[in-house]
């Protein structure tokens, strides 16, 4: 495979794991699968999302992760 190629593949793998970090994005992945979500004025945020979002901004996991695992 040639360097370009190379390089163009990692480039589409970085894209694929970036991890949109705002509220929203952060919502409809983790909290909108929970049972006890509800949409509200007040902005509240459980232990779980914490975890994950923290996770997530660490790099350790990546949103098609928590999605397959949401799926299970």
């Amino acid at each position: 495979m040639s360097l370009i190629l190379v390089a163009i593949y990692l480039m589409i793998l970085q894209k694929e794991n970036a991890v949109a970090l705002d509220k929203e994005s952060l919502t409809d992945l983790i909290c909108k699968h929970c049972d006890f979500y509800k949409e509200s004025e007040k902005d509240l945020e459980c232990g779980a999302y914490k975890i994950l979002k923290r996770l997530l901004e660490k790099k350790i996991l990546t949103p098609g992760e928590i999605s397959d695992a949401l799926r299970e």
